[in-house]
């Protein structure tokens, strides 16, 4: 007979997975999130749209084909939770699957077939070892498999352990980073359509200073996406 047990119930709450964003216990078919946090995530569009704010804003800056993000990133918001459960949690199968959404999107928008390699953002090795883990590789490997194209994280690295950008300006986040990453082993790059690709972009100063960087190989250009945008 199954009768009540206080200790199966207890480990049974502490154990089943619950709402990265609300905290609330999951039913079958929600995964990591639930079916009502997911409903308040917006949607950014940009991937079908030419000339989105996104693209626009760093074409001011850079050579970049094309831009879009997935979803629009709010502090306090269901955003916010999803893009922390990765960043600092290191949900990898939650991080994997919104990375697969990206790509689907990325695919089905046909601006984005011309993508011969997918590019994450890395980190300094320090704040690698820090956390485990990098959330851009994360979330690359996922729209990777979605477009059917490589990782490729030998090129881009980290030159310098910059502070964190969050609390900066507009200004002050562009002078942070700068010149801060370098490219090394070019050839794997040489004539290639990168998708250079960040968890979360604000002013645009982190894929900028990326791009830069890999500006002197020969024939690369540069497309960006990213799972957040946080500057609209």
């Amino acid at each position: 007979m199954g009768g009540f047990s206080p200790i199966k119930d207890l480990m049974y709450v502490l154990l089943a997975p619950h709402c990265c964003a609300c905290g609330r216990q999951l039913i079958a078919g929600e995964h990591d999130i639930c079916y009502d946090c997911l409903k308040k995530v917006r949607p950014t569009g940009q991937a079908d749209v030419e000339g989105n704010d996104l693209e626009l804003r760093l074409k001011q800056l850079i050579a970049c084909e094309s831009a879009a993000a997935y979803m629009f990133f709010r502090k306090g918001d269901v955003s916010q939770h999803i893009v922390h459960d990765i960043k600092y949690y290191g949900n990898e199968r939650f991080g994997r699957s919104m990375g697969r959404v990206i790509g689907r999107e990325l695919r089905e928008s046909g601006r984005f077939e011309g993508v011969d390699v997918v590019v994450p953002v890395p980190l300094h090795f320090v704040k690698f070892l820090q956390r485990g883990y990098n959330q851009s590789f994360i979330l690359g490997k996922g729209v990777a498999e979605e477009l059917g194209k490589k990782v490729e994280t030998g090129v881009l690295y980290r030159k310098y352990y910059t502070m964190a950008q969050a609390r900066k300006g507009h200004g002050e986040r562009h002078k942070n980073i700068e010149g801060s990453f370098g490219a090394r082993h070019g050839e794997r790059l040489k004539g290639k359509h990168v998708l250079l690709f960040d968890d979360v972009i604000t002013t645009g100063a982190t894929v900028v200073a990326c791009a830069e960087a890999l500006k002197g190989i020969e024939g690369v250009k540069v497309s960006v996406a990213s799972l957040a945008y946080a500057g609209g």
